[in-house]
């Protein structure tokens, strides 16, 4: 099954800018007036997967008939998955220049693939990835464009019995024969399939689990929640045992530093007593010596008194003998 997952449209046709996501599940009703692009929508996707126009001009493929009126360029860009395989196709043309491709093809379970850029190579592995579902057989299928709605009359009526005798002819019946002979690798082809077919069951039971994965994760984060909510009451309440712990220290603190001033304090007086004692002692011994020290002084005085003439007039005597020496 074919299923178309996202569409980006730039200077297409009509369509300036378009970044469109498509349902996984579901019928895609394009509604709006004329010109308003729905045919030119239809036609993007059309051009990512054959890289050609879907209306023919002139009987020509006009590449730069698909680029926006004053544009120098247009980019698609479509991502859709084929079973458990997927594809994603940029191709983008500028004006008079051609069309530049970019095919990644990534397959669930399976290393992803290298980036295809030669364009015929990308067209060829897009129709067989697409189930060799080529550009005529999906017109002839699934779209009839505007001005092609003559060969949806060509096929009813009267011409509805040639038409189906043309299509099913000898040389298409050979065709398809030769086209869909079973080979060699159809054995190895059949049992990749059934790979593909029982990851693309796995693949569909991914959003179930996703939802029960995230269920399971909401009930995880819930109980996360809870211890951790637990642990921050415990913490709080350790907090609170610290924060009072600390105000008991800083208390004791405070008590400490003014015993430790007070101590300070009293070994100051205590120094300042010892120098008191000191200096009171010093004061008591001056005073048991100055009875001797006024005797003394008194001593002093009386010989001051009674021998200092003596040695005066001894000293006058003296002077007068060394005169007269010196005259002799």
């Amino acid at each position: 099954m074919i299923i178309l997952k996202h569409l980006t449209i730039e200077r297409f046709r009509l369509l300036r800018s378009m970044n469109l996501h498509f349902p996984q599940r579901g019928s895609i009703l394009i509604q709006g007036p004329n010109e308003a692009g729905k045919s030119a929508l239809i036609e993007s996707i059309y051009f990512a997967l054959y890289g050609e126009p879907l209306l023919l001009s002139r009987g020509k493929y006009l590449l730069d008939d698909l680029i926006l009126y004053g544009a120098a360029s247009a980019h698609v860009t479509l991502v859709l998955s084929v079973g458990a395989t997927e594809l994603s196709i940029a191709r983008t043309i500028e004006r008079g220049r051609g069309q530049i491709v970019n095919l990644q093809i990534r397959r669930l379970g399976m290393p992803e693939e290298a980036l295809i850029t030669d364009l015929a190579a990308a067209n060829t592995r897009i129709i067989a990835e697409l189930g060799r579902m080529n550009g005529e057989a999906l017109r002839d299928s699934s779209l009839i464009e505007q001005k092609g709605l003559t060969r949806l009359e060509s096929i009813s009526g009267i011409k509805r019995e040639t038409t189906i005798r043309k299509l099913l002819g000898i040389e298409k019946l050979l065709e398809l024969t030769e086209q869909f002979q079973v080979g060699p690798d159809d054995e190895q082809r059949l049992k990749e399939c059934s790979e593909y077919l029982r990851l693309t069951e796995m693949q569909a039971r991914i959003p179930q689990v996703s939802e029960q994965l995230n269920r399971v994760e909401a009930a995880l984060d819930a109980v996360a929640t809870c211890e951790s909510l637990d642990v921050i009451n415990q913490q709080e309440s350790e907090i609170a045992e610290l924060e009072q712990t600390l105000e008991e220290i800083q208390d004791r603190r405070l008590k400490l530093k003014s015993r430790q001033s007070r101590i300070q304090q009293l070994k100051k007086a205590d120094t300042t007593l010892s120098e008191i004692i000191s200096s009171y002692d010093e004061m008591a011994e001056a005073r048991r010596m100055l009875p001797e020290l006024e005797d003394e002084i008194a001593e002093l005085e009386r010989r001051e008194r009674e021998e200092l003439p003596k040695l005066e007039k001894r000293v006058s005597e003296l002077a007068e003998l060394t005169r007269s020496f010196g005259t002799l």
